[in-house]
């Protein structure tokens, strides 16, 4: 039995499931079981994922962990920024440049020096040809389609939104949704 918690694509814990075995598909070790520590029984990977668990794969987890590690704390800061801009087509909801430019917004610091942070987050992995998501970080629904883009700048005003509220502490910096 593995000591790391499931978590889902956004590494939200479910504490309580321990991976309990695994099995190689399609050359990628993938969870098919998982514990719950709290009544002990054995959960299949198809609940699990019913239950809310996206990542079965916990080499990505480990890999994508370990990425964002490896950077400093500004890169950091801004990988978990444009991380919070994916979308379930395995893109971002807006244009790179785009979340350059609200990152500069919401912490007052010039584009230009943002933008010297894509290249470190292409050394680091996170980023391929420093402007599409490593496949570490990409978020899979084969379900989305045409129709799910139609709400991505609305929902990228509102993610910004909510961060800005956060960031500055004050509600009426953020601009309504």
């Amino acid at each position: 039995m593995s000591s790391h918690p499931a978590a889902d694509d956004l590494g939200t814990p479910f504490d309580h499931l321990q991976i309990l075995t695994l099995a190689k598909v399609r050359r990628k070790l993938t969870v098919t079981e998982f514990m719950d520590t709290r009544t002990g029984e054995i959960i299949d990977a198809k609940t699990a994922q019913k239950m809310g668990v996206r990542s079965i794969r916990p080499d990505a987890s480990v890999r994508r962990k370990a990425k964002m590690n490896s950077l400093r704390k500004e890169p950091r800061a801004f990988a978990e920024f444009i991380l919070k801009f994916r979308d379930r087509r395995c893109k971002f909801l807006v244009g790179l440049s785009e979340l350059v430019s609200l990152y500069a917004r919401m912490t007052g610091k010039a584009t230009e020096h943002v933008r010297r942070y894509l290249p470190s987050l292409a050394k680091a992995g996170i980023l391929e040809d420093d402007h599409a998501l490593n496949e570490d970080f990409m978020i899979h629904n084969p379900a989305a389609g045409k129709t799910a883009a139609k709400g991505d700048a609305f929902r990228a005003s509102c993610i910004f939104s909510a961060l800005l509220i956060r960031h500055q502490g004050t509600p009426e910096a953020a601009q309504p949704c």
